[in-house]
């Protein structure tokens, strides 16, 4: 809308309503992309957090199923939950309860990995410890797998 100023120019200008108007819409679009913004940001941290949990379980797997495959003797000790792999080059000792620990000469790994339930079959026992030769577990966390069956191969 066009008004007259008082030298009889003309000077164009917006109206209260026209300015309301604007500003009511403007705070829409942007509470809308808000919205849009916080939903996706959730999605990806979900997202991020169960992939990050399935990871966790894939490099157990992997770590495990490579001791495994490499070890030369693995043994069950008297100690609830703790299985000895002797290498030729090195000794890995896990512990497997509610949470999964990894002891070698480098270090202590833990794994992001609830274990409900451990079933162990031995070959033969000799004293105190007892050859393994299959290791079944209960996993929990991160997601549910039931009976993941680990298994030595001697020849």
């Amino acid at each position: 809308m066009k008004r007259k100023m008082p030298a009889g120019r003309i000077l164009p200008a917006f109206t209260l309503l026209e300015l309301i108007l604007v500003m009511f819409l403007g705070v829409i679009i942007i509470t809308l992309v808000y919205v849009v913004y916080s939903n996706v940001r959730q999605e990806w941290t979900s997202f991020y957090r169960k992939q990050s949990s399935v990871l966790g379980l894939v490099i157990f797997k992997q770590a495990l199923d490579n001791d495994i495959e490499y070890a030369n003797c693995i043994l069950s000790t008297p100690k609830q939950g703790e299985y000895v792999f002797i290498r030729s080059n090195d000794t890995i000792i896990y512990n497997i309860g509610r949470i999964v620990s990894r002891r070698t000469t480098a270090g202590l790994d833990s794994f992001d990995v609830t274990v409900e339930e451990v079933d162990v079959k031995s070959a033969f026992t000799l004293g105190d410890h007892g050859v393994v030769n299959e290791i079944t577990l209960d996993i929990v966390s991160p997601v549910i797998v039931r009976g993941a069956v680990f298994t030595k191969r001697f020849t």
